[in-house]
């Protein structure tokens, strides 16, 4: 699927605080089956950005076309489902529950899904396999090194088999042998046809996109 973002605004308002404009005009084109990075220092709005692609949250104003759909003058329900089947969102921080098991945590989207236990079991071994962590289903999260548990994260990403990956500093808290196994899984994800957005602070990492962005005071540079 492709993103078209035109003229985004995202201004957050606070009665004991100026306003805060995270997003000032933005313009981004992302291609179907591209692989983008976008990098920039904290505070320029990369988080803000990914948030409204992936529905979470609106923007103040402008428009954000999925294969030509405006998804943020879609209503609500329309927007949750878009992000529950389109989106896939590899959070910073893993963001896994610790007391859970891998297979439980990967398979938390499909907690309301009308499928069968059996075909939830064969989903979360499919995208296990993906990540390289066959066998792992039964393993208690708090066990995993940090590599493991980013693959996980990624894996619950892929659960419902989403066309658009996006993904908030996946490598940040990883050495830099692990940061290029997970962009190698990335980067097959995107093979596959995934649109991927990558927000990154590691150029190493950055230089694995085809395309590469950079954002300051809200804006892409050109």
């Amino acid at each position: 699927m492709s993103i078209e973002v035109a003229n985004l605004f995202k201004t957050y308002e606070s009665k004991k605080r100026p306003p805060v404009h995270a997003l000032n005009g933005l313009d981004i084109r992302f291609p179907k089956g591209s692989m983008s990075a976008i990098m920039g220092p904290s505070g320029c709005g990369k988080s803000t950005l990914l948030n409204i692609l992936a529905g979470i949250d609106l923007p103040t104003s402008g428009s954000v076309r999925v294969d030509g759909q405006d998804i943020a003058q879609c209503p609500d329900g329309v927007r949750s489902r878009f992000r529950n089947q389109k989106i896939g969102y590899v959070l910073q921080g893993f963001e896994l529950i610790e007391s859970m098991s891998v297979r439980e945590n990967v398979a938390l989207p499909l907690l309301f899904s009308t499928q069968s236990l059996r075909n939830k079991k064969q989903r979360v071994a499919r995208c296990l396999g993906k990540v390289g962590l066959q066998g792992y289903e039964e393993r208690p999260a708090a066990h995993l090194s940090g590599g493991q548990k980013q693959r996980v994260a990624i894996a619950r990403a892929l659960i419902m088999e989403p066309s658009i990956l996006l993904a908030d500093e996946p490598t940040g808290s990883l050495d830099s042998r692990t940061a290029l196994e997970i962009m190698e899984v990335l980067s097959e994800l995107n093979r596959e046809g995934r649109t991927v957005v990558v927000v990154t602070h590691n150029p190493e990492v950055a230089k694995l996109c085809a395309a590469r962005y950079k954002m300051l005071d809200g804006k892409i540079q050109v």
